[in-house]
C-alpha cells in the first residue's frame, strides 16, 4: 500500500497490490518532490523579502538581512547602530600580534597641509593690564589642533596656530609675564580630525543622498585617508547633540509661537528600538509654521 502525503488539495490515493519495483520508484519520486517543494518555498520567501527591500515602501527605512547574506542598510539609525563598532585590526596568527592603532598623523600623513595662523588685529595689540600699545612682542607660535577639511573632490589638512604676545612693560615692572592670546574658534568635534565642512559633507551624503556610512568610508580611501564607519558615526552623533539639538530647540520655540502649525507624519522601521519588536513601526513628524492670511 502506498499513500501520497502531499497537501496539494488533491485526495490521497492509496495503491494496493503494486509490484515492489513500482512502489520503490514512486517513493523516489515522492522524496524528490519533497526536496523540490522545500526549495521552491525557500526561494519564494527570499524573492519576496528581496522585492520588499528593493521596491517596498520601507526600502529606505529598514535593514533586511537574508540567510544568504543579502543586506539592505538602514538609512536613519546606522550611526547609532555602529557608533561603538571597533575598526578591525589585522591579526598575524603565526606571531599572535595585533597591528597597533593608527594615530591621527598616520591617518592623514599623505594629505597636503594648509597652515592657518590666528593673530591679534593691529588695534587689539594692547596690554590688558597696563594698556600699553607698544610693548607687546610676539613670543612664538602655539600649535592648537589639526582638522580634516574637505571640499568636493578635494581633501586636505588644516593646521591651526595662533600668535601669542607678551607685554614687555608688565614684565619689566612686575617681573611677571602677561601673555595675550587671540580667541580660537571652538572645534566642531573635540579631539578629532573633524571640521565643520567634513561633518557637513558626511551628513549631507548620508541623509540627503542616502549614501551609507560604510560606502562613504570606502570612498574616503580615494582621498588617501582611512576613516572607519565607527568614526563617522561618532562625528554625526556628537555634532547632532552639541550643535544641531540646540538649534532644533530654538526653532521649536519659534514654531510654537506661530498661529498655524503644519505637520507631516512618516512611519519608519527602527532596528533594536527598546520595547518594540523589529517589525513594528515608529513615527517621525515634520513641522512647519504658517501665517494667517
Amino acid at each position: 500500500m502506498l499513500v501520497f502525503p502531499y497537501n496539494t488539495g488533491m485526495e490521497k490515493i492509496t495503491f494496493e497490490g503494486l509490484p515492489p519495483q513500482v512502489v520503490e520508484y514512486i517513493s523516489g519520486l515522492e522524496n524528490r518532490l519533497d526536496k523540490l517543494m522545500s526549495q521552491i518555498e525557500r526561494l519564494t520567501e527570499l524573492l519576496l523579502i528581496a522585492q520588499k527591500a528593493q521596491f517596498g515602501s520601507s526600502s529606505e527605512k529598514a535593514r533586511y538581512i537574508l540567510e544568504d547574506g543579502l543586506e539592505q542598510s538602514s538609512l536613519f539609525n546606522e550611526a547609532e547602530a555602529y557608533a561603538n563598532e571597533d575598526e578591525p585590526d589585522p591579526i598575524i596568527i603565526a606571531k599572535h600580534e595585533r597591528k597597533p592603532k593608527r594615530t591621527k598623523e598616520d591617518l592623514a600623513k599623505d594629505l597636503p597641509v594648509e597652515k592657518v595662523v590666528i593673530d591679534l588685529e593691529e588695534g587689539e595689540r594692547v596690554c590688558n593690564i597696563c594698556e600699553d600699545k607698544d610693548g607687546l612682542k610676539a613670543i612664538g607660535e602655539e600649535f592648537i589642533r589639526r582638522e580634516l577639511n574637505i571640499i568636493p573632490a578635494k581633501a586636505f589638512i588644516v593646521e591651526t596656530y595662533r600668535i601669542n604676545y607678551i607685554c614687555s612693560r608688565c614684565h619689566e615692572e612686575t617681573d611677571e609675564a602677561n601673555i595675550i592670546k587671540p580667541e580660537v574658534p571652538v572645534p566642531v568635534v573635540k579631539r578629532g580630525l573633524a571640521s565643520p565642512s567634513s561633518v557637513a559633507h558626511v551628513m549631507y551624503e548620508k541623509y540627503a543622498n542616502a549614501v551609507p556610512l560604510y560606502r562613504q568610508s570606502q570612498s574616503w580611501e580615494n582621498f588617501g585617508l582611512s576613516i572607519s564607519r565607527a568614526t563617522l558615526c561618532n562625528w554625526i552623533i556628537y555634532a547632532s547633540n552639541h550643535w544641531l539639538l540646540p538649534l532644533w530647540s530654538a526653532l521649536k520655540k519659534i514654531l510654537l509661537t506661530s498661529p498655524i502649525v503644519l505637520a507631516d507624519e512618516s512611519r519608519f522601521q527602527v532596528l533594536k528600538e527598546p520595547g518594540k519588536k523589529p517589525q513594528s513601526l515608529s513615527h517621525m513628524w515634520v513641522y512647519c509654521n504658517g501665517a494667517v492670511e
